[in-house]
């Protein structure tokens, strides 16, 4: 809907939803030359406005919405931050109950929704049966046997994954993975003392609301693309998910016959993950892996789309390819990569920074011209759309302590392709 729509509908004048736009509080889709605004600006908005009616200041409300925009609000610590900013308001309106008492009663109920989240029952999954056929060897390609397993509602949840190429003798290798509260862990973990798990989800929380607002136009450009694609049957992959995890906020957008393989280098990482989602009603079926390398238990030409949401430049802190370039056997040749990427100059410090803090890391990270360099290597084509440039994330924590103020950290999103496969919709 066009502006004046949005202003009329909430009952607000157009200079208004001009300056929440302004202010980063708004984030309609500026791809034509005008403003276009959809369902979710109107909750937004309307969130807004019962916030300002019920005495927030604009950045409490900012705080608020980074919150929201952010998290499906039933991780604890999320939770825990939304009660701060709710109760400490609270305890003001308090003081004038007789004239706040309908504002005092409304954030109690949301006190109560919020609690009540938090408290969900889980519903417990692990290794989807159906999913089995994806497994083989990253050794001899053979397929895996499943020995000592655990079944319950058509999920393994626990077990070993071994090659059944090893006894008949084509595979030299005995390889072997576990199958730990429904979570692959292949053995191959960082034990590295340069990153550690963010198992609170705090990184997201100590953006600033510029970092936030771009993050959020990056989210809705990989929606778009997805929303435009044919996602029935397919098989999606994430991988470095410990500081970035676009599906988590988006695991609705799959269909019930899709199958979504989420790896990280800490099985902490996709444990905390797993029990979250495991009080979402999710229809898809979800395969965890905890490996910090790429020969996973999984078939060649296995995955139809790979989602890489600030995931290349996590990978390479320590590696000294790109993901895609040394997990290029589980890509199909009509494979699509939907991602986000985060990019200095050059010659900026804050690249120099992150080598003396990820000593591990390659020194092509952080760097676009050299990710695209890396994907025509590969031979893949790409689309790209700056989001935002930032010169000051905000958060002060992982490889944004890198960062020098002042200098530009770019935000990129990105769809690529094999050559010869670009996709109708682009």
């Amino acid at each position: 809907m066009k502006i004046g729509q949005l202003a009329k509908l909430c009952g607000v004048s157009v200079a208004t939803v001009r300056y929440y736009v302004s202010m980063g509080m708004l984030i309609p889709n500026d791809s034509s030359a005008q403003y276009d605004f959809s369902e979710r600006e109107v909750e937004d908005l309307n969130l807004i406005l019962k916030m300002r009616k019920h005495q927030f200041k604009l950045k409490e409300i900012q705080q608020y919405l980074i919150l929201t925009r952010h998290s499906r609000m039933i991780e604890p610590s999320t939770i825990n931050a939304a009660l701060t900013i709710l109760e400490t308001k609270q305890q003001e309106i308090f003081s004038e109950i007789e004239e706040l008492k309908n504002s005092y009663r409304e954030i109690g109920e949301e006190i109560h929704n919020l609690r009540e989240k938090g408290t969900a029952e889980r519903r417990v999954t692990g290794v989807p049966v159906s999913a089995l056929p994806l497994f083989a060897c990253p050794y001899c390609g053979e397929s895996l046997n499943i020995e000592d397993a655990e079944i319950k509602n058509g999920y393994i949840i626990s077990g070993k994954l071994v090659c059944s190429g090893y006894g008949n003798g084509t595979c030299e290798k005995k390889y072997e993975a576990k199958i730990v509260d429904g979570i692959v862990e292949t053995g191959n973990l960082y034990t590295g003392i340069y990153d550690h798990p963010d198992l609170k989800r705090g990184l997201y929380r100590d953006m600033g609301p510029e970092f936030s607002f771009c993050f959020q136009r990056c989210y809705d450009r990989v929606t778009e693309s997805l929303m435009k694609d044919d996602m029935n049957g397919k098989v999606f992959l994430e991988a470095n998910i410990n500081g970035y995890f676009y599906m988590y906020n988006h695991l609705g957008l799959l269909p019930a016959n899709s199958t979504l393989i989420l790896i990280d280098k800490y099985p902490e990482i996709l444990r905390m993950y797993k029990a979250l989602i495991e009080q979402c009603d999710i229809k898809c079926q979800i395969l965890y892996i905890a490996d910090a390398g790429t020969d996973y238990p999984l078939k060649s030409s296995c995955v139809d789309r790979y989602i890489t949401f600030c995931g290349e430049g996590e990978y390479m802190l320590y590696h000294q390819n790109c993901y895609l370039m040394d997990a290029a056997r589980y890509f199909k040749e009509d494979v699509r990569v939907y991602g986000t990427y985060l990019s200095y100059d050059r010659s900026a410090k804050s690249r120099k920074n992150l080598l003396t803090k990820y000593p591990e890391s390659s020194k092509r990270g952080f760097q676009m011209e050299y990710l695209m360099e890396d994907y025509k290597k590969c031979g893949y084509e790409l689309s790209l759309e700056q989001m935002g440039a930032i010169t000051d994330c905000g958060a002060r924590v992982y490889a944004f302590s890198c960062q020098v103020i002042g200098e530009v950290l770019r935000i990129y999103s990105f769809t690529a392709w094999k050559a010869g496969h670009k996709p109708e919709n682009l």
